[in-house]
């Protein structure tokens, strides 16, 4: 187990048990895939799944502003685009 800026997280093989603090569950999810990208090349396929922004612009506006608080941003800097599904919400 780690911690994370979302919460306590611990990862075994490819499922993940987070907190999500927003909303205050715990959830199990399943990482699909997590190939890394460089930033200025993340597409909007990836962002818009992601489900924070309803374009590619919003979503690198409000990421390049995440990074830029929390210890830089450089448009090659490399992210991992993680991609998972909800397996289960715990109680």
């Amino acid at each position: 187990e780690r911690s994370s800026p979302q919460g306590q997280v611990g990862l075994h093989r490819d499922r993940l048990a987070t907190t999500v603090l927003h909303v205050d569950l715990e959830v199990v999810l399943e990482v699909l895939a997590h190939p890394r990208q460089v930033g200025d090349d993340v597409d909007a396929d990836f962002a818009l799944a992601e489900g924070e922004n309803e374009t590619l612009e919003g979503w690198r506006k409000d990421h390049k502003a995440f990074f830029k608080r929390n210890g830089g941003w450089h448009p090659e800097m490399e992210l991992i685009c993680e991609r998972f599904e909800l397996v289960e919400v715990l109680e």
